[in-house]
């Protein structure tokens, strides 16, 4: 059995647990009027680089000798004091939300994020955020006013799955950063072990050519919008290797055709992209149809629905000698094919909005040698 104990009054989270295992994470910067503001930036570099840097931790351990039962109990102990730049950035915290909505909360959440001891302003802005929008969501559907209750696993996967996540935020990031606090919270409050967390991270599986090939007569042989939303999805993933949030997000006028090669606006993607020369066609015609509409689903009331696409595939029921529809196998059937065609991986992995080539390693095909010239360049 645990405890976890919050106080919001001065920004000091505690959390302890019946095993012995306390933690407390305070914030070393006290309140301070404007006058004091000003003093403070007035400060030499050299005083500030010392501020940057005033992390401290404690690390304390008893050891007791029951003597009815003979048994050793150990009681342990650490605190980190939050430097003043990250204490500022949790204390002026302000969402753009209405204020009877954020200040039932609003101390929670920053005891919250201080118990999460974050490294940085920036990682302590995110923390807020994520903490932020779950709070507000977990008040307004009527949860106890807990954060060892926001914070488990269940609530967070149900947060997510509702509209309240912005349609520009990444959810896979806003996950992750809720699960990195409810790792340092949770853990602590309740015992509850850590999430797994894979070595290797999943990497769909490219369609083969006669895969693809049967994918694409299935889209064609569909009645009306149907088809023109299969073919859509089909040339922006296998053909430009757009990732599912992108291609929800492109219109018939993001697409350029005027020189006879389809080029995807740089401006809304933040790179060059290019359609493939098997889909340049097709996606050409379904620009021109669409205009200033979505080219998948014009028909939505929000720019990136969560579930969108996986809902769109699982109404239209493929043929049981067909190959499951994946967006994200279509995507990757677009890198492993360029790859295969020999183009500069630097180049492929600029245009697919990868950081770096190294990243295409899992999408590259070892070269298939006759045995005799295999044994004659491993000699």
């Amino acid at each position: 059995m645990s405890r976890l104990s919050i106080k919001n009054d001065c920004l000091k989270a505690e959390l302890h647990t019946e095993s012995g295992h306390s933690t407390e994470v305070r914030s070393d910067s006290p309140r301070r009027s404007q006058a004091d503001h000003a003093s403070a930036s007035l400060r030499s570099r050299s005083e500030h680089a010392q501020a940057l840097t005033a992390t401290v931790t404690h690390l304390s351990l008893e050891i007791e000798d029951s003597p009815l039962t003979g048994c050793l109990t150990s009681r342990f102990s650490w605190s980190l004091t939050l430097s003043p730049q990250v204490s500022d950035r949790i204390r002026a915290y302000r969402p753009r939300l209405p204020s009877t909505q954020w200040a039932p909360v609003a101390g929670l959440v920053r005891a919250t994020v201080t118990a999460a001891a974050p490294a940085n302003c920036a990682q302590a802005r995110r923390m807020l955020y994520a903490v932020g929008r779950l709070a507000v969501w977990a008040e307004q559907a009527g949860l106890v006013r807990d954060p060892a209750l926001w914070l488990r696993h269940e609530i967070i996967n149900a947060f997510i799955a509702t509209d309240c996540v912005g349609p520009d935020d990444n959810i896979r990031k806003f996950r992750s950063c809720l699960r990195q606090v409810s790792k340092t919270v949770i853990w602590a409050a309740n015992g509850l072990p850590p999430l797994p967390r894979s070595q290797l991270s999943y990497t769909a599986p490219p369609y083969h050519m006669g895969e693809l090939a049967k994918l694409r007569a299935w889209a064609e042989l569909l009645p009306d919008r149907a088809q023109l939303d299969g073919l859509a999805l089909l040339a922006m993933g296998a053909g430009c290797g757009l990732a599912p949030s992108e291609a929800l997000t492109m219109r018939g006028t993001d697409v350029d055709a005027s020189s006879g090669v389809p080029v995807l606006d740089e401006r809304a993607l933040g790179r060059l992209v290019v359609c493939h020369v098997d889909w340049a066609a097709t996606l050409t015609e379904l620009a021109k149809l669409a205009g200033s509409s979505y080219m998948f689903k014009p028909q939505r009331d929000h720019e990136r629905p969560t579930t969108l696409i996986s809902s769109w595939i699982s109404c239209h029921s493929l043929d049981e000698n067909l190959p499951k529809l994946s967006a994200h196998r279509l995507q990757a059937t677009w890198l492993a094919g360029l790859l295969a065609q020999g183009i500069s991986p630097p180049v492929i992995a600029a245009a697919a909005g990868m950081p770096s080539a190294a990243v295409l390693a899992p999408y590259r095909r070892p070269a298939q040698l006759p045995r005799t010239d295999a044994i004659r360049l491993l000699y």
